[in-house]
């Protein structure tokens, strides 16, 4: 009599997630998720939407919880609770990863700082930060970081801030 050898359930070189669920991932950055031997979700290499549908689909298949699901896709479990949020508000197109500002440091150079105006600019005192108070708190700014110096210069209402030719009165 002849016996056949049960059919794996995951495909070679799976890593599972769970009993019946295991994950495939390339070297290139694509995979796939195989559900009791069945190919049930895969991505190309930078579809990052494609990657956090499959982390929530199987959240919400139940074939996973959402830290077996976050330890496998290398995020963390709250990640994936905001994917299913993102999901839910905006469907596949709110897993779309936001366009991400500029890269490279930002330093508050000497020339920058002899821009930011001080008191008297605009009419109010730039180191106490009320409201309607056109001046920059250089201080803040510097604690801000890269982002805070941008944002203190952005919008002032001074000549000297804006110059010739850059919206200046």
């Amino acid at each position: 009599m002849l016996t056949q050898l049960p059919l794996p359930l995951l495909p070679a070189g799976a890593a599972e997630i769970a009993p019946g669920v295991g994950l495939v991932t390339g070297d290139d950055g694509g995979g796939l998720v195989s559900v009791h031997g069945l190919a049930t979700f895969a991505w190309d290499a930078g579809d990052e939407a494609g990657r956090r549908l499959a982390a929530v689909q199987l959240v919400r298949l139940r074939a996973v919880s959402r830290a077996q699901a976050a330890a496998a896709f290398g995020v963390d479990p709250v990640t994936v609770w905001r994917w299913d949020q993102a999901l839910a508000a905006g469907g596949v197109a709110g897993l779309v990863p936001a366009r991400r500002g500029p890269k490279g440091a930002w330093k508050l150079t000497a020339e920058l700082a002899a821009r930011i105006p001080g008191p008297g600019c605009g009419g109010g005192d730039a180191g106490r930060g009320r409201r309607g108070d056109r001046g920059v708190d250089v201080q803040r700014a510097q604690r801000a970081g890269p982002g805070g110096v941008r944002r203190a210069v952005r919008g002032r209402r001074c000549r000297r801030l804006r110059g010739p030719g850059r919206g200046g009165r």
